[in-house]
């Protein structure tokens, strides 16, 4: 079934973000009583600014966080001790974005109390200041895999978007199979806001990627926003073609994608192809030429999602 909560997508999207973020355990050469605990803060400035010279919440930092975060101590003996953390993966090779998830994530729309909330070592650290707790998630957080969310709705449905393709797409993949990867997605997590169409009143979040991400429900302005934003993300040259299609019974607006595959462009109707009331996806209108997707779509605009 494709019926999820707003909630229970928040919460997939932190176990999506933490669920590859795994690291090894590592042997504990480094004990309380050995630890150089000012070269500790001499040498990881952001650490010094948190804990000062308190061996204490150093030593604990290092043994939660820092050999997981890659940090190297020492010992008093001068022994340099480098954890060489490795993550473990349940997503085969890695994924290059255009951009990075804390860049999608403007300071005044940073929702501090939900860092908060999940992240108490950062809230011992500095408080509830919510400046720094913004200025740690991008400098480490981000790295370290914590989850971050914003106040603005507009800006969760992107960054939501981004947390899907790290979670499901690889460079290992070729440009065909990211972009057939993020059709699928849309067709089978979201469905057609066919009540509030039928009603006529379809609230705004429809025609936009809030629509999709946040409330799985939206027109196909919303699907085809949502298609364009994510092959931005992936760096596939895409654009929304805006204008009328002729359903079998009637033509009326509607809205589409154009992607670039090699030397060539190619039409997709991610909306066409989730069928209302049905299980999906199909592929009658996946890849098809600008002749084959002419016959029913005609096109008299164009425009794209802007990333940031």
């Amino acid at each position: 079934m494709k019926r999820f909560s707003r909630l229970t997508l928040l919460a997939l999207a932190f176990c999506v973000m933490l669920g590859f973020s795994a690291f090894q355990s590592y042997a504990a050469e480094i004990t309380l009583d050995n630890f150089d605990y000012v070269a500790y803060a001499d040498t990881y400035p952001d650490l010094k600014e948190a804990y000062g010279y308190d061996k204490q919440k150093l030593y604990e930092h290092y043994i939660n966080n820092g050999q997981k975060e890659g940090r190297e101590a020492k010992t008093l003996d001068g022994e340099v001790v480098s954890s060489d953390a490795t993550p473990v993966t349940g997503n085969p090779g890695t994924l290059t974005l255009t951009v990075t998830r804390s860049s999608l994530l403007p300071q005044q729309y940073f929702d501090a109390a939900y860092y908060a909330e999940h992240n108490p070592d950062v809230v011992a650290a500095f408080g509830n200041n919510a400046k720094k707790m913004y200025a740690h998630y991008v400098n480490n957080g981000e790295k370290e895999g914590r989850a971050a969310f914003s106040t603005n709705d507009q800006i969760n449905a992107k960054l939501l978007a981004y947390d899907v393709l790290k979670s499901s797409v690889n460079d290992g993949m070729t440009a065909e199979e990211k972009i057939r990867v993020v059709h699928d997605y849309l067709v089978n997590y979201a469905d057609y806001d066919v009540d509030n169409y039928y009603a006529g009143r379809i609230p705004n979040r429809s025609y936009h990627m809030e629509g999709i991400m946040l409330y799985q429900r939206a027109v196909c302005q919303g699907y085809a926003e949502t298609f364009d934003y994510m092959m931005g993300l992936l760096g596939i040259e895409c654009t929304i073609c805006t204008g009328r299609a002729y359903n079998g019974q009637s033509t009326g607006s509607h809205a589409w994608n154009r992607v670039k595959l090699g030397d060539q462009y190619y039409y997709i109707d991610a909306t066409w192809d989730d069928p209302v009331g049905g299980w999906g996806p199909n592929y009658k209108f996946y890849m098809i030429s600008q002749e084959q997707m002419a016959y029913d779509h005609f096109q008299s605009g164009s425009y794209d999602v802007a990333i940031n």
